[in-house]
């Protein structure tokens, strides 16, 4: 895509940047990535806008957030398709570098403007001409990897013993960790296990597949988790559209809980919605199938799945869509569900007293340490609760993600103190990540005492209780 006299340009901008680049790699490294908001106002104004904003990601911190499964970011491959093929970071999406330019970006991660691209080559050079033209287009999120798979082999894949590592305990150190990133990328540790158990009959909450619901479309009711635009454009055939903010809204002062159960089981009557059908929920993502399946389960459903992969994996497969609107009539409505999945702040709050419970914020680590921006109004956590991202748990991919392997789930949850006989209580931010994290134990693993906090650290933050915080905290 670029000359040799565009090279030698771009070439000695980047050593102007030197500077710049070694402030972005301390940055990373310490768990972010740079931008205007960390740089003092005076030096800020004095660098032109580009540099300041999000531009490079070096190798190290690029394979750990590939390796954890990081589901805000979308990996693209600038190289030609028979390189992509050979060899690619798990996950990436080949496109070249005219395409990547000309292509809807937001559109293809999923309408999520907040999604972060983080764009790579060989050697970095198409990679930058890709990003200064998507950041002039106006992409506030775009990453580029410094030094490209070039510099991406030499500090993850080369064995330490190549590198010049002269400590014997370090030469150690490393070469564990060289070995299990060998396995994830050379040897094929980062293929997904399917999750879906696709049960016979469904009965009750499960993950199941895209074979499983295209072969029972007329027998069980697609419901659609995306927003009214993306439904209309197209669905599974005979799906319902209820967009997540439909059974969401403001509660004693806090946004973003669900509706009461008696509103709930209201609503879903109106869609033509019977008590008994069983129903199968698809979305962009995941956590967002597993928030309406709680909804549902509130309003009086039992017979509920989420699409494992969701509306991504179905679209990849070529399943069958359709834009034409489905006609349901009005139905009696369910007997509101006994909800004895959600607690209250007061309640958890007595779960904290007692000490008994095991409590796991299922935030960001720089969340839970009350370092990320406190939308609630305090940042930290609730007292005693253990950290526990839950993406660690989701594989992300072109389509709608995946379950992790569910012998490693347990495995972790189990070091975390969770188990049969111990009660766990779950949050987030807001409820949404932590319904993932309850669908996993209770449906996924069948740990029964597993509770999901409704409100989370929105509604903590907003009480009288206590919070942990970096100062306060373990």
């Amino acid at each position: 895509m670029a000359t040799d006299p565009d090279r030698k340009t771009q070439a000695a901008a980047v050593a102007l940047m030197a500077v710049v680049v070694v402030l972005a790699a301390l940055a990373v490294r310490s768990g972010g990535f740079w931008d205007a908001a960390q740089v003092p106002t005076e030096e800020a104004s004095a660098l032109p806008g580009l540099l300041v904003r999000p531009v490079f990601i070096d190798g190290e911190l690029l394979a750990q957030f590939v390796m954890r499964r990081r589901v805000d970011q979308t990996i693209i491959d600038l190289r030609p398709e028979a390189d992509h093929q050979r060899w690619h970071i798990p996950g990436a999406i080949q496109l070249d570098p005219a395409v990547a330019v000309a292509t809807d970006l937001i559109a293809l991660t999923g309408g999520d403007p907040d999604r972060e691209l983080v764009l790579y080559d060989e050697d970095g050079h198409d990679a930058f001409d890709v990003a200064v033209e998507l950041l002039r287009r106006g992409h506030e999120h775009v990453h580029v990897l410094l030094g490209g798979l070039r510099s991406f082999r030499r500090e993850v894949l080369t064995p330490p013993s190549l590198r010049g590592i002269l400590s014997e305990s370090l030469a150690h150190d490393q070469t564990l960790v060289w070995a299990e990133r060998r396995r994830f990328f050379l040897e094929g540790g980062h293929a997904l296990v399917p999750g879906a158990s696709d049960p016979e009959s469904l009965e009750s909450p499960a993950v199941v597949s895209t074979a499983w619901l295209e072969a029972r479309l007329q027998e069980v009711v697609a419901i659609d988790a995306r927003d009214a635009a993306s439904f209309a454009r197209g669905h599974l055939p005979g799906a319902i559209s209820l967009p997540l903010p439909s059974v969401r809204a403001n509660r004693d002062g806090v946004d973003s809980m669900l509706l009461p159960a008696e509103e709930l089981s209201d609503r879903l009557a109106a869609l033509g919605l019977g008590a008994s059908e069983p129903v199968a929920i698809y979305g962009e993502r995941m956590h967002d199938e597993t928030l309406l399946a709680l909804a549902l389960l509130r309003g009086g459903q039992t017979r509920v799945a989420v699409l494992e992969g969701g509306w991504g994996a179905w679209l990849a497969e070529g399943r069958p869509e359709t834009a034409q609107l489905s006609e349901r009539g009005p139905v009696e409505r369910a007997v509101p569900g006994a909800d004895g999945f959600t607690m209250t702040t007061s309640e958890v709050a007595a779960a904290v007293d007692e000490g008994q419970a095991l409590i796991l914020d299922m935030r960001r680590p720089e969340e839970y340490a009350g370092l990320a921006s406190a939308v609630a109004g305090r940042g930290g956590h609730v007292p005693g609760a253990r950290n526990h991202d839950f993406t660690l748990d989701y594989a992300p991919g072109r389509d709608g993600g995946h379950w992790r392997d569910i012998a490693r789930l347990r495995s972790a949850y189990e070091a975390l103190g969770a188990s049969a006989e111990r009660e766990v209580v779950v949050y987030c931010q807001s409820g949404h990540r932590a319904s993932h994290a309850y669908f996993t134990l209770r449906y996924m693993l069948g740990f029964t005492k597993v509770r999901w906090y409704d409100g989370s650290w929105k509604a903590w933050a907003a009480s009288p209780y206590p919070v942990d915080s970096p100062s306060s905290s373990e």
